[in-house]
């Protein structure tokens, strides 16, 4: 079977695929597109070499102006089709596709995907409710990733930077908030700081090596590098930078010497001096903002689970996630009144033996808990439950797209919604219904 060299014609990335395939999807952007073909109707008829008999006679393809006209009006009724499609969409998740974005579409702009786990939430025009910030990416635009800020009622983008790299170089490294500055540390060891009101760049400072994660700083405009090299830095918000102590992480539990329990059972609203209170988006520890610590220490012992992770603000109520236990393990959350249980539960509503769930995929409010599972390969499912004494409040399906990256990334409760990553869009759900209030990326 011969083989043919094509690209797509999305992203551009180099595709090979059978000589007799017709359609195609690109295993880059996940985006099918079909195999361009000749047409009899535009192929050229190559001319013969000349024959010794001048009587021979050969055939021309007489081609009719009428024949062009399907190549001319398909192409025009599937725009029509695929837009109005589209509109209907639009309306039928009561607005679920931003303007902004659509005329983007409409205008053959290149489309923005989600680029983060979870995003990093500050309240950035002081109206009281915390935006989104996070980076997003734009796949058929060379996957140039920018920083960018989004209403956290609406959704709307409120600022944008400009391209700070490529996607696979800015997700390796943290990005990080301030109460005036949004951070991006590089790959090459530098940190950029973008003034968080409006996203304009402000200024770049050498660490000399590679970020592993922001903390809090002594004061609400600073922050806490931890580099690389187990070198400690202070950042002010004008970019200076002086060496610091170094402060004891979560997940790094033999900096506790197993005495990180206790330190995470005492922890108060105040924090302590000598811990690092994340303020980035590492999350495969936690979203910024909520600190947790997993089973590398023994956990509370809890009639009829096993512990995997406990989660909290600090100050606030100590949640646990795990596995029933004995028997077949079944997703469980329950409430922690020090290390006594006040409620547990299974997370699954149904079908309980099929259901499976990933310990960081939790988020916490003042009070409710969101608990993200699966049925064996089946959609990702939310569930909510309220903190006072573990009531399902409600429990729903993500609609992930065919065509988008599988599975799910992450959640972090913002104030009245659950934010939940795809991987390359991010859904606010209602925090008391579970109805999707707005998306983010792609659609």
């Amino acid at each position: 079977m011969r083989a043919i060299a094509v690209a797509c014609p999305h992203c551009g990335a180099s595709l090979t695929v059978p000589g007799d395939a017709v359609s195609v999807s690109c295993q880059y952007c996940g985006k099918p597109a079909q195999i361009q073909r000749r047409s009899r109707i535009l192929q050229v008829p190559r001319p013969l070499p000349p024959t010794p008999s001048p009587d021979y006679q050969v055939a021309r393809q007489r081609v009719s102006p009428a024949g062009f006209l399907p190549l001319v009006l398909v192409p025009v009724v599937l725009m029509a089709g695929l837009v109005a499609f589209a509109a209907l969409r639009a309306r039928s998740r009561g607005g679920a596709i931003k303007s902004d974005q659509a005329a983007a579409a409409r205008a053959g702009q290149p489309e923005l995907w989600w680029g983060l786990d979870v995003p990093l939430l500050a309240d950035l025009d002081g109206d009281g409710t915390r935006d989104v910030v996070g980076l997003v990416r734009y796949v058929d635009d060379g996957d140039r990733a920018s920083i960018a800020a989004f209403a956290g009622d609406t959704g709307a983008l409120r600022w944008q930077t400009e391209r700070v790299g490529t996607f696979s170089d800015a997700n390796q490294a943290p990005l990080a908030l301030t109460a005036s500055h949004v951070l991006l540390a590089s790959i090459d060891g530098q940190v950029r700081g973008f003034d968080r009101r409006t996203g304009a760049p402000a200024w770049t400072v050498a660490i000399g090596e590679k970020v592993e994660t922001f903390c809090a700083g002594d004061a609400p405009t600073t922050a806490l590098v931890a580099a690389a090299d187990d070198r400690w830095w202070a950042l002010d918000a004008a970019g200076g930078k002086q060496p610091s102590t170094p402060r004891l992480r979560f997940d790094r539990p033999h900096e506790f010497q197993f005495k990180g329990l206790a330190r995470f059972l005492a922890l108060g609203p105040e924090g302590a001096p000598d811990l690092c209170a994340q303020i980035d988006n590492r999350t495969w520890r936690a979203p910024a903002g909520v600190t947790s610590i997993d089973s590398w220490e023994t956990l509370p012992a809890i009639d009829g689970m096993t512990s995997r992770r406990l989660v909290r603000h600090p100050g606030g109520p100590i949640v646990a996630v795990g596995d029933r236990s004995p028997g077949t393990p079944v997703p469980m959350v329950a409430r922690l009144d020090g290390k006594r249980p006040r409620w547990a539960v299974e997370v699954p509503a149904s079908d309980p033996l099929t259901a499976r769930a990933d310990d960081k995929h939790v988020a916490l409010s003042d009070a409710t808990v969101f608990v993200a599972y699966q049925h064996g390969s089946g959609p990702y499912r939310v569930a909510a439950f309220a903190l006072t004494d573990g009531a399902r409040r409600w429990d729903v399906e993500m609609r992930l797209r065919p065509r988008g990256i599988p599975g799910l990334r992450g959640l972090v409760a913002a104030d009245g919604v659950v934010l939940v990553s795809t991987g390359d869009a991010l859904t606010a759900l209602d925090d008391a219904t579970g109805a999707v209030r707005f998306r983010i990326g792609h659609e």
